[in-house]
């Protein structure tokens, strides 16, 4: 390996040709968005989003915000003990028996594949050896991402999640009652449907304390201070390693605890918390090569069970530290305010960021922003999102007939699929490529997740209101929608207008 302790790797440059996306367009050209393979210099990059310092130019900062986990169970023990009577109230707890079942049947991707896996144990029962096995590390193939980066997914495998994931979404489900702790109010929002959103929106922008929405690792704040409203985005930098022991702990003693005896979750729980201490191991897939990292804490492996689980446990825990530095918002000026954000964050072991909001647009949660139209709070999709990756397809384009018949049909599915987007130009400048074709296609092979955005839109979003958050003209935005009303199969789009839209949402 590199001094660095990042994976020293053989990858000759043919190795990249293996893996490529269709661009069948329109495509929207965006400097910013690369598409990066699988070669040395990406499994360095993957690899140091886990083990990197935080602020390695301030001596001994990433070792205090690790040192400062370790007094979280003590400091923050009376909200943490709220917290559980409240998650008990809610929370319904079945037996593997009850709940496994409705687990292995409920409509899902994967759906198959687990029926396949559960049939393996019951004639062959659970390898148990499994959970001693170390942890595969993987590069996430086909990402769109911006220079010099590249993300990497942890591969437990099929039989440790069907050992453990059965109970997690009734965690999930009693989470995401509103819990309210002086005028403090931390909600998990669980899922982006229109609703939710319109709850969380209309709750940051007209505060009865401080509205806290959060889920896994993407949070908004809004409250009212001494001189006015503020509200803003929160980030957590570097969220998965920066996870350490002590909170894995506490999580741990929350979920699996009840009145000093294992609840029915326990044996499952203690299992997908365990498989986090296991060594990493990070194979070259083009050669027989690979790095072990054996950590002294348990580190969060994206891909766990547990993953939102513990990530909203982290936002959950800088609620409390804002709320201790912070107990009454209306005390405080709004730069007092953040800057409390940001030291709760470091009195947890984290390091935040702000992205400050000027007005309700600037809002984004779950990839949504808000609009207020005759006092009505409308969410809507970020346009960034549209044209990331449009008209493009993760290897080879599939269905039947010629490449423009497929393409045809695809980018017809994409765009019905994001009918519930927005009602907005934008969203509009898309309906001519609506073929009308019917291709049989698995909705599986679109890469838009439509589960993430239900609901009807109820208001009309004014053009002003899209042009107002991402800081061009009405005159700038309708030609970029000119545009693509007039793109067909095959065009390149470019027009700077498009990489504002990208630079706002995704930079």
């Amino acid at each position: 390996m590199h001094t660095d302790y990042t994976p020293r790797f053989d990858v000759h440059p043919f190795d990249y040709t293996k893996e490529y996306r269709s661009v069948f367009g329109p495509f929207f050209i965006l400097p910013e968005l690369n598409y990066p393979g699988t070669g040395a210099g990406e499994y360095r990059a993957a690899v140091s989003r886990m083990i990197a310092l935080r602020k390695p130019d301030v001596p001994g900062f990433d070792e205090r915000l690790s040192e400062n986990q370790a007094s979280i169970a003590k400091t923050y023990r009376v909200p943490l003990h709220c917290f559980k009577r409240h998650l008990e109230k809610y929370i319904e707890r079945e037996t593997f028996e009850e709940a496994y079942p409705k687990w292995l049947f409920q409509p899902h991707a994967k759906r198959k594949f687990r029926l396949m896996v559960s049939n393996i144990v019951s004639l062959f029962g659970t390898n148990y050896r499994e959970d001693t096995k170390s942890v595969g590390y993987k590069l996430k193939p086909g990402e769109l991402l911006a220079d010099g980066k590249k993300r990497a997914i942890a591969d437990l495998g099929a039989l440790r999640t069907d050992a453990t994931a059965w109970c997690v979404e009734k965690i999930k489900e009693a989470w995401s009652v509103p819990f309210e702790f002086g005028k403090l109010r931390a909600t998990y929002t669980k899922s982006s449907t229109k609703d939710n959103l319109r709850i969380a929106f209309e709750s940051l922008l007209n505060p009865r304390g401080v509205e806290f929405f959060y889920h896994s690792d993407d949070s908004c704040v809004g409250a009212h201070c001494l001189d006015g409203l503020v509200y803003f985005n929160g980030d957590i930098k570097a969220c998965d390693g920066s996870h350490r022991q002590p909170l894995f702990d506490a999580l741990k003693l929350l979920l699996c605890s009840d009145k000093g005896r294992d609840n029915v979750f326990a044996p499952a729980l203690k299992r997908a918390f365990g498989y986090l201490s296991r060594t990493l191991k990070v194979r070259n897939k083009h050669r027989k090569e690979h790095v072990k990292y054996k950590f002294n804490s348990a580190r969060l492996y994206s891909g766990s069970v547990l993953t939102t689980t513990i990530n909203n446990f982290a936002n959950l825990l800088i609620a409390f530290a804002l709320n201790r530095r912070v107990p009454d918002p209306s005390l405080v000026t709004k730069a007092q305010f953040k800057d409390a954000y940001r030291l709760a964050g470091e009195d947890v072991g984290y390091q935040l960021k702000i992205i400050d909001c000027s007005i309700p647009e600037d809002l984004q949660f779950l990839k949504h922003s808000p609009s207020v139209i005759d006092g009505h709070v409308e969410p809507w999709m970020g346009l960034g999102v549209f044209i990331r990756g449009f008209g493009t397809f993760k290897g080879d384009l599939p269905g039947r007939g010629t490449f423009s018949r497929r393409a045809q049909s695809y980018i017809h599915g994409v765009v019905q699929s994001r009918l519930n987007w927005g009602d907005h130009i934008f969203n509009d400048s898309f309906g001519h490529l609506m073929s009308g074709m019917t291709t049989k296609m698995s909705p599986s092979l679109f890469e838009i997740d439509t589960s993430k955005s239900v609901g009807g839109c109820q208001r009309r979003i004014p053009i002003e209101s899209l042009s107002s958050r991402y800081r061009i003209t009405e005159e700038e935005l309708v030609d970029a929608c000119k545009m693509i009303a007039t793109s067909q199969i095959g065009d390149r789009i470019r027009h700077p207008v498009f990489e504002r839209l990208y630079a706002v949402d995704y930079g």
